[in-house]
């Protein structure tokens, strides 16, 4: 499993945990498990494999569909710390770190390894820089490289490092 420290490791660890111990209870309850949910386990599984062999932009969006699918089930913030460790692998560290914040908001006091997260949290805010966007016209979008990070004016922040930024609003030229 490529992860850049031991915590990394020890959620990677726990959260198969949690899945391998899920699938084995839906085989026992295939007739009971709602469809969306068994979907959702076969997304994760996939999107695991594909995250263990370095795809991480396939494993993401596995795990964003499996997010998307399972609907309301109350373990659905764990696939959010997957989606962000696939963006944390992919040096999207604003974006690992929305997830982060997602998860725990989502998890609640109930968050495994919740002090270990908000660690993972002010680690990446470490790596970023603040960009502050001034402009007269209000909900302008900011474009970070060929993706969508805001709106301006305000500040957001952004991963270290060269980027192309482009501010895009109907009737204005980018």
């Amino acid at each position: 499993m490529c992860t850049t420290s031991s915590r990394g490791r020890r959620f990677a660890t726990v959260f198969v945990i949690v899945i391998v111990v899920s699938t084995t209870t839906a085989r026992a309850e295939d007739s009971e498990t709602p469809a969306n949910v068994t979907e959702a386990r076969e997304r994760v599984a996939r999107g695991e494999s594909l995250y263990r062999l370095g795809d991480y932009d396939a494993a993401l969006v596995e795990f964003q569909q499996a997010y998307d699918v399972i609907g309301e089930h109350p373990n659905r913030y764990l696939v959010l710390f997957n989606i962000g460790r696939c963006h944390h692998q992919s040096f999207r560290y604003d974006q690992a770190l929305r997830f982060y914040r997602q998860y725990l908001r989502e998890g609640g006091d109930e968050a495994p390894d919740r002090a270990d997260v908000e660690g993972l949290i002010e680690e990446l805010q470490g790596l970023l820089g603040t960009l502050r966007v001034e402009i007269d016209i209000e909900g302008v979008e900011v474009w970070l490289d060929d993706r969508s990070i805001g709106t301006a004016p305000g500040s957001l922040s952004v991963p270290s490092g060269v980027h192309t930024i482009e501010l895009r609003a109907p009737g204005y030229v980018t």
